[in-house]
């Protein structure tokens, strides 16, 4: 798009090549999600994500992640390594105004998602099974609004 078609060129399926690397396209989705929340319309400023991950994704995000503040309860990890710089705000015009999270709240957990529970039905009788949906990554967090004077703290991830 928006190049001359003289740079046009047609290539074979089977010589496509998926650049993203397949370990990170859960991270990569729940940065999106993230981001897609940050946008002030929600009626409650704590907001819950939840996304399909593996086990070895998780630890990932366990091992990788720099301790940001610890408290009494729980360890809030810097996620900059995993989900990348900006990953925390949002600026959603050019004017600056912008939504960010309060890492402070941030909690992550890993846990398996329940069946679900399906029905086949069968001339003489109906039989009950279960698929198993995996596992999923639960986020939780409370965003906050900004403006441009809040937009050079944004920039600088340790004072959030």
């Amino acid at each position: 798009m928006g190049w001359s078609t003289s740079y046009d060129e047609v290539i074979k399926v089977e010589d496509i090549v998926d650049t993203t690397p397949p370990d990170r396209l859960p991270l990569r989705q729940l940065q999106i999600e993230i981001k897609e929340a940050l946008n002030n319309s929600h009626t409650d400023s704590k907001l819950f994500i939840r996304v399909p991950i593996t086990s070895d994704d998780f630890e990932v995000i366990k091992q990788i992640g720099e301790v940001y503040q610890t408290r009494r309860d729980r360890t809030v990890q810097c996620l900059e390594p995993i989900l990348g710089v900006g990953w925390e705000y949002r600026v959603i015009n050019a004017q600056g105004d912008n939504f960010f999270v309060k890492t402070d709240t941030v909690k992550f957990w890993f846990g398996k998602r329940r069946s679900l529970v399906d029905f086949t039905v069968f001339p003489d009788h109906v039989e009950e099974c279960f698929l198993d949906r995996g596992y999923q990554l639960s986020f939780t967090f409370v965003e906050a609004p900004g403006n441009v004077s809040r937009l050079k703290d944004l920039l600088n991830a340790t004072s959030l």
